[in-house]
């Protein structure tokens, strides 16, 4: 047995670890370059878009789940899948052409109000 092989039967989580180190260069960075970070938060359509995105990623899950040996579903809740994901990816489309159009931001900057007196 190698040392690598040795080491990642000891600790099975090497590749999260690194892709936690990865994350914080990656802030450090763009903090260094961009500078602090402004109050912000999502915006409406930020909000719709990510929930439709959500609807995507959830239902992709149930498809690759179908397509394992050992699991089996009915033969409507396949077809209900299919056209539920294609109508999620469809709606994300006109969703983000929209935004697109309009100029809408996933994030919009907190308006801070300054009381003078």
């Amino acid at each position: 047995m190698t040392n690598a092989s040795a080491r990642s039967m000891i600790c099975p989580f090497e590749t999260i670890s690194g892709t936690r180190t990865w994350l914080l260069a990656y802030i450090i960075a763009d903090h260094v370059l961009n500078g602090p970070v402004r109050q912000k938060r999502v915006s409406l359509s930020g909000t719709v878009r990510g929930l439709i995105l959500m609807a995507v990623v959830i239902s992709g899950i149930f498809l690759v789940v179908k397509n394992l040996s050992g699991y089996t579903f009915s033969p409507d809740f396949i077809i209900f899948l299919d056209i539920g994901h294609l109508g999620m990816v469809m709606l994300y489309l006109m969703v983000a052409l929209y935004c697109l159009v309009t100029k809408k931001n996933w994030i919009t900057a907190l308006q801070r109000h300054m009381n003078k007196g």
